[in-house]
């Protein structure tokens, strides 16, 4: 064979062997860009949906008020039946919304353990209050501290560490 042949024969398989090459490159890249494209696409859902649930939390606040789950008043404690009720319904039309596809399994489980402390106690009485005791207090509580926790965790929340000086914040406000 003519060495211009041979020359040509290998230049010819090296454009190919090239092309073949870049396409599969090129191929992995669209890949990665489009995963990375749903990717941000599914978080920015997400967040949307933790915003959305965190917005229906304020029942479950520590503080007692006309319009919260767990009401003090003379010493006594009480659940207040219709705003327990009111929350419960809330949550399930709002896992049921378009927001409860994007919960994580954690989020899902202290949302429905939140939900189903709270049934047990309004469903027995439909009155506009029920007392309970200070343990009763205290489990429906954790329930409820789980279920804010979970939801920072899930966001990565609760790992943000800042140094005070970062964001100016003076260390004499961080003493106890």
């Amino acid at each position: 064979m003519d060495s211009t042949i041979i020359a040509s024969l290998i230049g010819f398989i090296t454009a190919v062997v090239g092309t073949i090459i870049s396409h599969f490159l090129l191929l992995r890249h669209s890949t990665r860009q489009f995963a990375e494209y749903y990717r941000n696409k599914l978080f920015d859902k997400q967040l949307a949906a933790y915003e959305k649930l965190w917005g229906l939390l304020p029942p479950t606040s520590r503080a007692s008020s006309e319009r919260t789950i767990l009401y003090l008043e003379n010493s006594k404690i009480y659940v207040q039946t219709k705003i327990a009720k009111e929350f419960c319904d809330s949550i399930t039309l709002y896992f049921f919304s378009e927001h409860g596809l994007y919960l994580s399994k954690s989020t899902r489980q202290a949302l429905f353990n939140v939900r189903e402390e709270l049934w047990g106690i309004y469903s027995k009485d439909s009155e506009n209050k029920v007392e309970i005791s200070k343990d009763d207090k205290a489990k429906i509580q954790t329930y409820f501290l789980k279920l804010h926790t979970t939801i920072r965790d899930d966001l990565g929340l609760r790992a943000l560490k800042f140094k005070p000086e970062d964001i100016g914040i003076n260390d004499k406000y961080l003493e106890p």
